[in-house]
């Protein structure tokens, strides 16, 4: 979303007050290029009668900048400064400007869960088979490994110049369903997997430079990335453990059991509470300061709506950055801007 700054630069003054606010998603506060290629902070604004002097007003809520070509409607999101990268519903890896203010591109066909990026490249699981990498600029489809027999791919993470995943197969019924899980690690270029670890009922995953982490039954695990012996970091309570983000030094865990948000130490030692919610939370994001989540209503009430929430990792109150987003299925954040993808439309507000 930086270059929203440049394009409200363009337009700010030519444009209608509503449309301005829209073109300001970064928040046109932030700094103004002086055309050499550096930057200088804004003028302080006037003051306002009834304020104290030089006290500038409050500034008005994020604008929702919202695409709904077909092509936004998707299930899986990943965004870097430039762009959003959506496993569109379309049946295609579909790419949007962080601005949203195009149509989208098609990258690759195919129904494409658990994107992420590097620098060059965008990585998926696609059509639940095949582990795939294609330019973020568009050009041919790099197949990575192929999932054999009845298994299936998920939670696909790099680190390194690694990839790791899960290979699931199912069995039982609908009732009595088995999730009986391999987390692999291979090459980031493609190649073999090697199994780190098997195990029944596996959720969500994240990884650093050192160890994957996951929930096996209630236990956090750290699996070292070499697959020699994991180490159970806490023991958790309560079940239902939905989602899980990281930071440098903690693992964030969001359950739909007891409607919470709480960490656990990478070192291993005590669960510390967060935060409980009004809803369910899922879709985790943890950065430098700051938490977001997708806040599904406990009682939804027919269509799954979400509102997008964020609050300080110190603590403190959550606010709403979005509300009742229909439809909400995947969450990213970039340095500017938070981003909603779902089966309604795709959606982009400021972080701040």
């Amino acid at each position: 979303m930086r270059h929203l700054l440049l394009r409200a630069a363009a337009v700010v003054a030519a444009v209608p007050a509503p449309v301005a606010v829209l073109a300001c998603l970064a928040g046109c506060g932030g700094v103004v290029s002086d055309g050499a290629g550096t930057s200088s902070p804004p003028a302080t604004p006037p003051a306002v009668s009834g304020t104290n002097p030089g006290t500038p007003p409050a500034p008005p809520p994020p604008a929702d900048l919202a695409n709904d070509d077909p092509l936004a409607h998707g299930r899986s999101l990943a965004v870097d400064d430039a762009f959003a990268f959506v496993g569109s519903e379309e049946a295609s890896l579909a790419r949007f400007s962080a601005s949203l203010a195009s149509a989208g591109t098609p990258l690759s066909k195919g129904f494409f869960f658990s994107i992420v990026l590097d620098d060059t490249s965008t990585y998926a699981v696609r059509d639940g088979r095949f582990l795939v990498r294609v330019p973020k600029t568009g050009g041919a489809e790099t197949i990575l490994t192929t999932v054999a027999g009845d298994a299936y791919a998920s939670e696909l993470r790099i680190a390194g110049e690694s990839a790791y995943f899960f290979s699931i197969v199912t069995t039982g019924g609908l009732e009595h369903q088995t999730s009986h899980c391999t987390l692999a690690r291979m090459p980031l270029a493609g190649g073999t997997p090697t199994p780190l670890l098997t195990y029944d009922g596996c959720g969500r995953l994240v990884v650093d430079d050192r160890a994957v982490y996951t929930v096996r039954g209630n236990d956090m695990l750290a699996i070292p990335v070499d697959g020699t012996t994991p180490t159970v970091l806490s023991t958790l309570t309560g079940g239902d453990l939905y989602d899980l983000a990281q930071d440098a030094t903690r693992i964030w865990v969001a359950s739909l059991h007891d409607s919470r948000i709480f960490s656990v130490p990478k070192a291993g030692g005590a669960v510390a509470a967060h935060s409980t919610t009004l809803g369910l939370p899922r879709a985790i994001i943890a950065d430098r300061d700051d938490l977001y989540w997708l806040e599904i209503p406990a009682d939804p009430g027919g269509v799954a709506r979400a509102d997008v929430k964020t609050a300080p990792k110190s603590g403190g109150p959550a606010r709403t950055l979005l509300s009742n987003v229909e439809g909400a299925e995947a969450l990213a954040v970039n340095t500017d801007g938070v981003y909603v993808a779902g089966l309604g439309a795709l959606h982009g507000v400021a972080r701040h």
